[in-house]
């Protein structure tokens, strides 16, 4: 018997609570994880400034997601158990939680859509992949409006995750 109803997949350009994979969200039974993982931040050539910025954005949508009483499974970058890949981290999800099935939106890059792929096959026996569509791939993010012009957690969120990644 499985312990979680479903493993809702959510990458780090999708951060937004209306994302495919978050529809029909049973708080009680499903499970969101999100993975902050090495393998992603060196697959393609990008500044640190930016990395520091998915990390803390990432880390704002777990907590908004918690907040919400949403039961969320968040590897960080600098967890001792962190496998530093999708596949990795996936599969160590699946094995913690034995989900009914996984839930992800379809990925906006072709290398992550193949990986997807292959979580298919991978679990067959155990659980059942089910694939959705979005009308929006990328997280919004804006800066605060004019009735929240103080300095936000995102600012010092920002602060520390470029801290720690050396900007």
């Amino acid at each position: 018997m499985a312990d979680t109803g479903v493993l809702r997949v959510v990458f780090g350009d999708q951060l937004s609570r209306k994302i495919a994979a978050l529809r029909e969200l049973d708080r009680e039974r499903d499970s969101v994880l999100l993975m902050e993982v090495r393998e992603e931040s060196e697959a393609v050539p990008s500044h640190r400034q930016r990395n520091a910025l998915f990390l803390a954005a990432m880390r704002h949508f777990s907590a908004a997601l918690a907040a919400r009483k949403v039961k969320v499974e968040h590897v960080r970058l600098d967890d001792p158990a962190n496998t530093q890949s999708f596949d990795g981290e996936v599969a160590c999800a699946v094995e913690r939680l034995k989900p009914e099935r996984i839930v992800v939106t379809w990925p906006g890059e072709w290398r992550v859509l193949e990986m997807v792929r292959g979580w298919e096959s991978a679990w067959a026996c155990r659980s059942k992949f089910w694939k959705t569509t979005a009308s929006s791939l990328r997280a919004r993010i804006s800066p605060p409006g004019p009735r929240e012009r103080r300095l936000c957690g995102w600012s010092s969120s920002i602060a520390r995750c470029a801290a720690a990644t050396g900007c």
